[in-house]
């Protein structure tokens, strides 16, 4: 079955919007509403960048400076547990600029909050307006992004074309 084309896809967003609202949900991050105070702590530990311990097979892990994984086979994560050795099946390290373009990136995906400056300045030591100064100020110019003293988020006008807006903070 083929994909809606794109205006039909962002009349269907923008109308699933106006019924949630109605409904008294409110649109927290760019895939999830919540009717307010229920919204997903699990999945906001990932948008903010905090560190989480996965268990199980295919199951990640991040410290702040690592990632890894375990294998994803039930039976293989089960073996080497058994046999007291590591699950693990792979890591891997991140460097600043990665961790700076993931916190941007995923904290974008948090519509209300945002990216915190004053967390990005306590994690990396700059504020992501001075380290991403030029492509945060042409965002903002097409009214994709709002900055205030407190944070940088999408604005509404975003939504629809996130995945678009995010990428210009790849390292």
């Amino acid at each position: 079955m083929p994909a809606p084309d794109d205006d039909l896809q962002a009349e269907m967003y923008a109308r699933g919007r106006e019924m949630l609202a109605a409904a008294g949900y409110v649109h927290y991050e760019i895939s999830n509403w919540a009717r307010p105070g229920r919204e997903c702590a699990h999945n906001l530990t990932y948008w903010r960048c905090d560190p989480y311990l996965g268990f199980g097979p295919g199951a990640h892990s991040y410290d702040g400076r690592r990632r890894w994984w375990t294998v994803s086979a039930p039976r293989l994560y089960i073996e080497r547990v058994e046999a007291g050795e590591s699950p693990v099946a792979g890591g891997e390290d991140i460097d600043r600029q990665t961790a700076m373009a993931e916190t941007m990136i995923l904290g974008l995906r948090l519509l209300q909050e945002g990216v915190s400056r004053e967390r990005f300045r306590a994690r990396f030591g700059v504020d992501p307006v001075a380290e991403y100064g030029s492509v945060i100020g042409r965002l903002a110019r097409w009214g994709l992004l709002e900055v205030d003293a407190a944070r940088v988020r999408l604005a509404a006008r975003a939504y629809a074309v996130a995945n678009r807006v995010v990428v210009d903070f790849l390292p």
